[in-house]
């Protein structure tokens, strides 16, 4: 709001100076202007209606005009011819624009009234004084007359140009362009201030020599910033006169400055120079004067170079008597990759100042100097004047510049042609003979000769000395005759002038032969034979062929009539080579045409494109394939398994490039920067741009089996800048059978401005033919996931467009491919159909139409080639869509005011029957979608203005216009684009955004930076951060608000335009008074991905439902801009707790089902003690002891997070034990689990033989011997049930219930069951042998020892099979026998 208020108040200032001005009265008492700061009393009682004349008045300068006294006092200021240039009542204020003597006047009033009343009048100089010099910064000379240079084009406000050779008399204007504002001041050698005002500022120079001059902001403290200003100084003196020069004239540029009278100005770069070296290819050319030196006039076209202009002075040309030609050499060369060359626009004079074309120099001319000849007779002024200018500009309309296209120039003549002899060009041969040989040429139109000399001799003669030659009267055609069949002869061709003659042109060498057969072309190849042509005028010919490189003389020959050979009994998958020569009669044939190359691999002529998928899609090799773990920028040479015969070449190698292609050959060497597919090295480019593989990889594998096999690239790849860890992912896929190649998409997107191949080049390039399929493009990648490169005897058509679409009817237009062919068949249905199904008719037109259609539906079409060779190409596709009988509406054209958007369109009827009955004007906030705005009706006059009090400040609408006939409606065309003015680049201004993620689009437009504002700018805490900006400087403000949302989280983003600029928060108490604005936050580079220009960050901890202020301002550039703002809440949710998780050890677990209910985007599984074992959300237990393990699903992004816990209890596996048996007594109690091995769970259930469930683990044996099944079954409710048996074999020779083991007291058996050590104890007073048998009776131990009372005995069985033993005690009285389990 500030900026329209102030310029409203300067247009009412202008409207009062222009109403409200007196005539000028009597002359009454004079003065001198007085300097800056200073003032001077020119009158102490004049009276009203007499005015004041004020000498040395000084352009730029400010001046206050008070007068006092009388009974009022209406100022009129006026300049020396005396018109009004400033009024208004007494103080007025008034910049002057120009030097000299200025006159002031009072008046009574603004109707200009009188008085003889004393009125006193003065002026003051209020002219800001110069700013104090700062610091040096880039020096430059002082133009000539006439002409301007810039001094500097990125010095900050505060430092100061040093300008040498300022002229004394000279009168110079300094201007300042860039940052926010540029007050000049202007020192001399002394740094004594000269001038000093708002840009620009004029003086004229008192002495001459070293000047100063530098730019601070127009803020009157002479503040100074980091912003690039831009210093031009101008020579505004009229350039000294140069008396004509003298035709015939030449110049030849042997100084190092301008020549004489010669001037040189430019609208940007340059300038014309004549000493150092051009750069690149033309790099150390010559002078064309004498070729020793380097004296010639250059532009060096190494930035941004527009309008560099260099000038003749004029040149009288009374002495050539009325014929004028200008001559002049020239150099353009450059052999690399170029959009377009720079150009030279050759001018002449009318002597009024305009020019005209007379030739525009550009393109590729060698490395030698080019002649130049124009004939500019038409352009002589003034009866006898010419003058020339030579205007360099840039050529390249992608880059802004041909960088290494620098252009030279030298000798410029002004001569009279008819006394030149001019050098005939283009010399060439147009047929031959044994005996003869025949010429033509050309000679430039300015030539008054038209007489010439063919001379001739062996190869190698030395020319000019016409001992053979043939003159030639009155043509540009020649014969020589006499010639000696099979000897080799060169020509040469010279103007003849009389007695003077040109230089030649030459040499042709020729064989004294008849005319060879040209265009030798291969029309079909297939197994076993091939067809071929050429053209001649002969009739008879000799064609010869064999395997490639065989020897001419030694090969298949045939004889045919036609200009065409089908070659039979060729081997399959070989090379050929043929040859052809003219049977031009007995012992005369020409010499031979070839060799063509060629095949029999049976593959297409032509290389063509297509979107198909390879059959088996996206083949993952990442855990298959060889990793080549290539560094950035770096390659690999591959031997491949099987050869390629890639467009007719056979390749046993390749080059995996890592910057995205593979290449035929070795060795390749291709860069990070990407360009057209055209002269690149042959090879597949699957997308070639500046990417780094360090954290992907490429890995590559062959699959199949011959002949069958396939070779696979698979790459996966960040943008160089890396950051993201976001990677496209592609293969391309070579074919053994048909040599076909797949370009497979799965990911293409990095996450950021490069995605879909929008700096990448795709295609493939050839021996025979580059495929460009997209060049840093996104379109073909955003509607395509595949490329299918096969060959084909019949391409298809290119250029496919709709070129008309009406309600009933499409025209498409589309040019032939490569084989050029001239019918095709047209099929067309609607979307979607089957070819082979729609309506079909073919044309000889590249352009028709289809009819018969309906209104505003979607319609395939298909064109198909239709080969000379009877075949046809498999079609190109495009769908069109009709329009509709009510017509859409065209022309779409948008404008904003405050508070109003104005509309304008146009319309033609679509059906006779369909006329508008009114208009549907919709407009949203640019972005939105359509149907998602407002909606107005309109009448049918083909505009409107909408008034909408809501419209957003600094905001772009998209506006649309649909025409309504009766009860039907057109399409919505547009959108056309409406700017509302930016008013809130004031706090109360500001604009309220919502929070639900809508992006709005802004422009700053007129905006700038309050006073005051600059001391709440955020500080300076670094880039990506969230509480501050990488430096503190205010630019282009504007203002917002918004509501804090319930989740108190808010995402701040300006990634959508990506303009560079930031961003703040603040809590605002009153939004006029800055001292209540309070910081929360603030960043101007994306905090997750580096190199973005633009903010993202979240806000946390806002208070819902609150107000918050958002300041937006541009980086550093004091220009408009277009940006973007979206806010959305924040509100993670982890989920809701369903239940902990039991898992068998071994299982994977998906931890997420132990929640419901959770976002999945920015979430994270963590665990709280680490394991190692948590992948994503699986938990593997394989490794991990049973246990409780606890975990956090943590969904975060920045400051913004929510949280749930949950616990996964790790089982053991269950076990029943290993499976075991024993041998027992009849009726003997048994412990099963004595019988297991191994880790034995307790807690299981016995099965006995009968299946039947035990309680506990102790049966008795059965009382009949046999054989008996115990089962045992175990689990712990998670993992699977183990099970073990136990096989009990009961032994009848013994009878548990027999055994009498209570006849000795006292006696003590441990441990029992023992694996190893088993004691016996004795409290009884028998003395006993002690002696041990197995089940079967058998001894197997025996004691020398005896058991005692009160004695122990410790026996070792850890021997012993396991199984049940008896021990035996006994002595003279009695004998006891005890059991011993032995595990």
């Amino acid at each position: 709001m500030k900026k329209l208020l102030l310029s409203a108040a300067a247009v009412l200032g202008i409207g009062l100076s222009v109403l409200s001005q007196c005539p000028i009265g009597t002359p009454y008492q004079s003065g001198n202007a007085p300097s800056v700061g200073g003032s001077v009393t020119l009158t102490t009682c004049a009276y009203a209606g007499e005015y004041q004349t004020i000498s040395g008045v000084v352009i730029n300068n400010e001046y206050t005009v008070t007068y006092t006294g009388g009974s009022g006092n209406f100022i009129t200021v006026y300049d020396a011819a005396q018109n009004a240039v400033a009024s208004g009542v007494s103080p007025i204020t008034f910049v002057a624009q120009s030097n000299g003597t200025y006159y002031s006047q009072a008046n009574v009033n603004s109707t200009c009234g009188t008085d003889f009343s004393c009125h006193t009048g003065i002026w003051s100089n209020t002219t800001p004084p110069g700013c104090t010099i700062g610091t040096p910064y880039q020096t430059g000379t002082a133009p000539v007359a006439g002409a301007n240079v810039n001094i500097t084009t990125c010095a900050y406000a505060g430092e100061y140009q040093t300008i040498n050779g300022v002229v004394p008399g000279d009168q110079y204007t300094v201007t300042y362009t860039g940052g926010s504002s540029n007050y000049v001041t202007v020192y001399d050698a002394f740094q004594i201030e000269v001038i000093a005002g708002v840009s620009p500022v004029t003086f004229t120079a008192t002495v001459g020599g070293t000047y100063y001059s530098q730019a601070n902001l127009n803020d009157g403290n002479c503040s100074t910033d980091f912003s690039c200003h831009t210093a031009n100084w101008a020579n505004t003196s009229p350039p000294p006169a140069c008396p004509p020069e003298v035709a015939p004239w030449l110049e030849t540029f042997t100084g190092s400055s301008n020549p004489t009278c010669w001037t040189q100005s430019s609208t940007s770069g340059g300038p014309w120079t004549y000493t150092g070296n051009p750069g690149y290819d033309v790099s150390g050319t010559l002078d064309h004067t004498n070729g020793v030196s380097n004296n010639y006039a250059w532009v060096d076209h190494s930035g941004t170079d527009a309008g560099v202009i260099l000038t003749t002075p004029e040149i009288d040309v009374t002495a050539l008597g009325g014929n004028v030609a200008l001559r002049f050499w020239t150099v353009s060369h450059y052999l690399g990759t170029l959009d377009d060359y720079n150009s030279i626009f050759v001018e002449a004079s009318d002597g009024a100042g305009n020019w005209s074309l007379v030739q525009e120099i550009t393109g590729e001319t060698g490395p030698d100097w080019v002649e130049n000849i124009l004939d500019i007779s038409s352009f002589v002024y003034g009866a006898n004047l010419v003058q020339i200018r030579f205007r360099a500009e840039d050529g390249s309309p992608t880059s802004g510049f041909a960088f290494y296209n620098d252009q030279l120039l030298d000798d410029v003549q002004i001569f009279d042609p008819s006394s030149f002899c001019f050098d005939p060009f283009d010399f060439v041969s147009t047929g031959a003979t044994g005996t003869t040989a025949d010429f033509t040429w050309d000679i430039n139109t300015l030539a008054s000769t038209n007489d010439y000399i063919i001379e001739y001799g062996p190869i190698g003669f030395t020319p000019g000395t016409f001992t053979n030659v043939v003159n030639v009267t009155g043509a540009t055609t020649g014969q020589v005759t006499g010639l000696t069949a099979g000897n080799i002869y060169d020509y040469y061709v010279y103007s003849s002038c009389g007695a003077d003659t040109s230089n030649f042109a030459g040499p042709v060498t020729l064989v004294a032969e008849c005319a060879g057969a040209t265009a030798l072309t291969l029309d079909a190849a297939d197994n076993v034979s091939a067809d071929i042509s050429w053209t001649s005028s002969g009739t008879e010919f000799i064609v010869e062929y064999d395997n490639l490189g065989f020897t001419l003389g030694s090969g298949i020959t045939q004889i045919v009539t036609p200009t065409s050979a089908n070659l039979t009994g060729l081997t399959p998958n070989s090379f050929y080579e043929a040859y052809v020569r003219v049977i031009c009669g007995p012992g005369d044939t020409s010499a031979y045409l070839g060799p063509l190359e060629f095949n029999t691999y049976n593959q297409g002529l032509y290389m063509d494109y297509n979107s198909e998928c390879a059959p088996n899609g996206f083949i993952d090799i990442s855990n298959t394939g060889t990793a080549t773990n290539l560094g950035d920028d770096a390659e690999l040479n591959l031997t491949l398994d099987f050869p390629m015969l890639y467009q007719g070449t056979l390749y046993t190698d390749v080059t995996i490039a890592e910057n995205g292609a593979v290449l035929f050959g070795t060795n390749q060497n291709l860069g990070f920067s990407n360009g057209l597919i055209a002269n690149q090295v042959d090879g597949i480019f699957g997308f070639w741009d500046d990417v780094i593989s360090n954290n992907g990889n490429i890995w590559y594998q062959t699959i199949g089996t011959a002949p069958n096999r396939q070779f696979i690239v698979q790459t996966k790849s960040e943008y160089w800048s890396g950051g993201s860890g976001d990677f496209i992912e592609y293969q391309l896929i070579f074919d053994e059978a048909t040599f076909e190649v797949f370009a497979v998409y799965e990911d293409v997107t990095f996450g950021n401005f490069a995605d879909f191949g929008a700096s990448a080049t795709i295609g493939a390039a050839g021996p025979n033919q580059d495929l460009q399929v997209s060049y840093n493009n996104t379109n073909y990648l955003t509607n395509n996931s595949c490329i299918r490169y096969f060959y084909t005897n019949c391409p298809n058509v290119v250029d496919l467009a709709t070129v008309g679409y009406f309600t009933d009817t499409i025209i498409v237009s589309w040019n032939a491919g490569l084989d050029g062919e001239t019918n095709w068949t047209i099929e067309y249905g609607p979307a979607g159909f089957t070819p082979g199904t729609g309506t079909t008719f073919t044309t000889t037109n590249t352009q028709d139409t289809i009819g018969g259609l309906s209104q505003l539906t979607d319609y395939d079409v298909y064109v198909y080639a239709d080969c000379d060779n009877g075949e046809q190409a498999e079609g190109n596709m495009i769908t069109t869509q009709t329009a509709p009988v009510c017509a859409t509406p065209f022309g779409v054209n948008a404008s904003g005011l405050q508070d109003s958007i104005t509309v304008t369109w146009d319309w033609t009827v679509g059906a006779p029957t369909s006329l508008p009955t009114g208009f549907n004007i919709q407009y949203m906030t640019q972005g939105q979608p359509l149907y998602s705005g407002t909606t107005v009706s309109s009448d049918i006059i083909f505009d409107d203005t909408i008034v909408d009090a809501g419209l957003l400040y600094g905001a772009y609408y998209d506006v649309y216009v649909q025409a309504v006939c009766g009860a039907d409606t057109s399409l919505y065309a547009g959108p056309a684009s409406a700017l509302i003015p930016a008013l809130n680049d004031s706090t109360c201004f500001a604009v309220d955004l919502a929070t639900d993620g809508t992006v709005y689009q802004f422009n700053n437009l007129n905006t700038g930076v309050s006073p005051g504002e600059a001391a709440i700018a955020p500080p300076a805490t670094g880039f990506q951060t969230p509480d501050g900006w990488g430096n503190s400087t205010l630019v282009e403000t504007t203002w917002f608000t918004f509501t804090a949302p319930a989740s108190g989280n808010l995402l701040i983003s300006g990634l959508d335009n990506n303009q560079t600029t930031k961003m703040a928060v603040y809590e605002v108490t009153d939004c006029g008074d800055y001292n209540t604005f309070t910081l929360v936050g603030a960043n101007d580079d994306d905090i997750e991905v580096p190199f973005q220009n633009a903010p993202l960050y979240i806000q946390c901890g806002l208070t819902p439902g609150a107000q918050y202020y958002l300041l937006h301002s541009n980086e550093f550039t004091f220009t408009q801009n277009n940006y973007s703002i979206a806010l959305t809440e924040i509100d993670f949710n982890a989920g809701s707790f369903v239940s902990d998780l039991d898992a068998c050890i071994g299982d994977t677990v998906d931890m997420f089902n132990t929640i419901t209910g959770y976002d999945v985007e920015y979430g994270t599984w963590l665990e709280n003690q680490f394991t190692a074992q948590l992948n994503d959300e699986f938990f593997a237990t394989t490794v991990l002891a049973p246990n409780t393990y606890a975990f956090e699903y943590r969904v975060e992004r920045q400051c913004a997070y929510d949280s749930i816990t949950s616990n996964v209890t790790i089982f053991p596996l269950s076990s029943a034990g290993q499976d075991g048996s024993a041998t027992v007594c009849l009726n003997e109690p048994i412990n099963l689990f004595d019988a297991l091995n191994g880790v034995v769970n307790f807690g299981g259930i016995w099965y006995d033989p009968q299946d039947a469930a035990l309680i506990g683990a102790t049966p008795s044996a059965s009382s009949i011997p046999g054989q008996f099944n115990y089962d045992y079954i175990v689990g712990n409710g998670v993992c699977p049930d183990d099970t073990s048996l136990v096989v009990i074999t009961v032994d009848g020779t013994c009878d548990y219930l027999g055994l009498d083991e209570d006849k000795l007291e006292g006696i003590t058996i441990f441990p029992n069951p023992t694996s190893d050590i088993v004691t016996l104890a004795s409290e009884n007073s028998e003395v006993l042998k002690v002696q041990i048998t197995d089940i079967k009776g058998r001894v197997v131990y025996t004691s020398n020892e005896k058991l005692t009372f009160g004695t122990e005995l410790v026996i070792n069985v850890e021997a012993f099979e396991k199984g049940i033993y008896m021990i035996n005690l006994r002595n003279e009285k009695v004998t006891n026998t005890y059991r011993l389990v032995k595990n």
